[in-house]
């Protein structure tokens, strides 16, 4: 499901949250953020190191939907928070950590988000319904030891919950990250 990350996982989503990181230190925001919109740099051969860039940087505004985006599919529109499609909130430093919650969720059930409602339902029938996430279920990636599900899903869910009570930073979710093993 992810061959832009490949095995590199757990370095990306650390290098994600190190990016947001930065950005964040800088009142800055990666809007619209998904496994779409992060670069992946090869490391040099000798260091095997890959380097993570966010794409679609600014600062954090409200979202503007003409009656033209409302009516065509969902689209990139499903990373963003609810909050911010239905135009109560600005994007800001919470949203992007909701989308990197989606993120760990799409590595987590090795599927995308919303299966194919990007493509197949208008973005007005997917802000209107609401739709929730399950992260409940066991993970599916190969890689994840047994023993860190727990740990990626607490980040996960941390990063899903409802903006007022949304405080995971970067930082934090950098540090949960660090207790997780891959095979």
């Amino acid at each position: 499901m992810l061959p832009k990350f490949g095995q590199n996982i757990l370095p990306a989503m650390r290098g994600v949250c190190a990016g947001l990181q930065y950005l964040h230190s800088k009142q800055l925001v990666s809007f619209v953020l998904s496994q779409d919109t992060v670069l992946v740099v090869e490391g040099e051969k000798n260091s095997g190191e890959d380097r993570f860039k966010l794409a679609h940087v600014g600062e954090p505004r409200l979202l503007h939907l003409s009656p033209d985006d409302s009516s065509g599919p969902a689209g990139q529109y499903v990373y963003l928070p609810p909050e911010v499609l239905r135009g109560d909130v600005v994007y800001d430093s919470r949203s992007d950590m909701y989308a990197l919650g989606l993120m760990m969720w799409e590595v987590w059930c090795e599927q995308k988000v919303f299966g194919d409602a990007a493509e197949t339902v208008t973005l007005q029938s997917f802000i209107d319904t609401n739709l929730q996430l399950e992260t409940s279920q066991h993970h599916k990636h190969t890689t994840v030891e047994d023993g860190a599900g727990e740990t990626w899903r607490t980040v996960m869910q941390g990063c899903l919950l409802p903006p007022d009570n949304r405080t995971l930073t970067p930082s934090d979710a950098i540090k949960k990250l660090e207790d997780i093993n891959w095979r």
